[in-house]
This record gives C-alpha cells, sequence and structure tokens, in this order.
C-alpha cells in the first residue's frame, strides 16, 4: 500500500538532506504504509518520519560497514525501531 507522497513530503525531503549530506548514494524515498524507504547501497533501508531522522542516519552509516564486512547478503535494514533490524538473505 502506497500512502500518498505529500503525507510525510517534508520528513522526506530531511531525509534526501541528510543521506546527501552524508555522501550516500541511494534511489528516490517513497512513503509507504506511514514509513519512509529507499534503496542505499542495494539495500533497502526502512526510515520513520517520527523518530529524529539524523539519529536514524548515523545509525546507518555504523550499521553498514558491519554488515558489509560480514559478507551476507543483507536484504533489508530498519530503523523505525529502538534497535536497528537487519534481515538477511537465507543460506
Amino acid at each position: 500500500k502506497v500512502v500518498s507522497p505529500l503525507t510525510k513530503i517534508s520528513s522526506t525531503y530531511d531525509l534526501v538532506s541528510l543521506l546527501e549530506k552524508n555522501g550516500m548514494i541511494f534511489t528516490t524515498p517513497v512513503i509507504i504504509d506511514g514509513a519512509i524507504q529507499a534503496s542505499i547501497s542495494g539495500i533497502l533501508v526502512w526510515f520513520s518520519p517520527e523518530r529524529d531522522l539524523a539519529q536514524q542516519v548515523r545509525a546507518l552509516q555504523l550499521v553498514l560497514p558491519k554488515v558489509k564486512m560480514d559478507g551476507k547478503k543483507v536484504l533489508k535494514i530498519d530503523l523505525r525501531f529502538n534497535k536497528v533490524v537487519i534481515k538477511y538473505a537465507e543460506g
């Protein structure tokens, strides 16, 4: 279910600005079910517009190098909760 992009448009613009400022390569964020989703370094990343976006981007910056070093295929990183949730591919 895609929610109208106008619903949380300012949060989406803020997120784009933060990602660009931190030199991250990403797809255009979209709003789905009230959350913001973008693909960053080939990984689907979920953000919460209700939480501090700068803090979520900082958490992502800490997690990305670690998951890349693991050598496992990461499908999704979810930053909408108090703890980062990482979903790996099976096998």
